[in-house]
């Protein structure tokens, strides 16, 4: 499964620094491009239509990780780069 995060710098300053108190939690740590994530799980329902099981289990993760980058206050995919709702 492949997420596309980017490591923040704020995560790597705050690692460098010895007796931290913040927590490293996975949601400070990564950042979501959201825009491929929607481009990889439009792809996995594609591939679910034509019959691919296995790809319910990795779409479903994607809309999950999005969703949480979402609530954290991330930006929105761009839909407009999309054509007839597919890539």
């Amino acid at each position: 499964m492949r997420f596309h995060f980017k490591r923040s710098s704020i995560h790597a300053k705050n690692t460098a620094r010895a007796g931290s108190a913040r927590k490293n939690t996975p949601e400070r740590k990564l950042k979501v491009d959201p825009d491929q994530c929607l481009r990889e799980i439009l792809e996995l329902l594609e591939d679910l239509r034509g019959g691919d099981d296995n790809a319910r289990d990795e779409a479903a993760e994607k809309l999950e990780a999005l969703a949480n980058w979402l609530r954290r206050g991330g930006f929105p995919p761009d839909t407009t780069k999309l054509k007839g709702g597919f890539p």
